[in-house]
C-alpha cells in the first residue's frame, strides 16, 4: 500500500519519471489559491487507504504565495490547514506520522 501523493499540472512534478513514481494525481495550475488547493487535497486524502506502518510527511512551505519557486498561492494559515488535514486523515487510517518541515529558504519565510 502506498500513501504517496502527487501534484500534476504545470506546478509539480514536471518530470514524467517522477510522475510515474507516485500514486494519486492532483493536477494544479500555477497560482492555485488556498481554497482550491485544500479542496484538491481533500479529494486526494479521501483516496488514501490504511496499511502503512508509518507516514513521513514533508510539510514544505514552497506552497506559500511568498515562495518564488513553488508556483502556488497559499497563506501561512492555509499551509497549517493542509498539515492538519493530512494529520487527521492519517489518524483516521491508524497510520502514525512523522512531519518534517521543508522549504522556507526565501525572503519573508518567517512571516506569519
Amino acid at each position: 500500500m502506498s500513501t504517496r501523493a502527487r501534484v500534476v499540472g504545470d506546478v509539480y512534478p514536471k518530470s514524467p519519471t517522477t510522475r510515474a513514481r507516485v500514486d494519486i494525481g492532483l493536477p494544479l495550475p500555477t497560482g492555485t489559491r488556498g481554497a482550491d488547493y485544500l479542496a484538491s487535497l481533500r479529494t486526494g486524502l479521501a483516496r488514501l487507504s490504511g496499511g502503512a506502518r508509518v507516514a513521513f510527511v514533508i510539510a514544505g512551505t514552497d506552497v506559500l504565495a511568498s515562495d518564488p519557486l513553488g508556483g502556488l498561492n497559499l497563506s501561512v494559515e492555509e499551509c497549517a490547514q493542509r498539515d492538519q488535514l493530512v494529520l487527521e486523515r492519517l489518524k483516521q487510517l491508524g497510520v502514525p506520522a512523522v512531519f518534517l518541515g521543508g522549504g522556507a529558504s526565501h525572503q519573508g519565510a518567517d512571516d506569519g
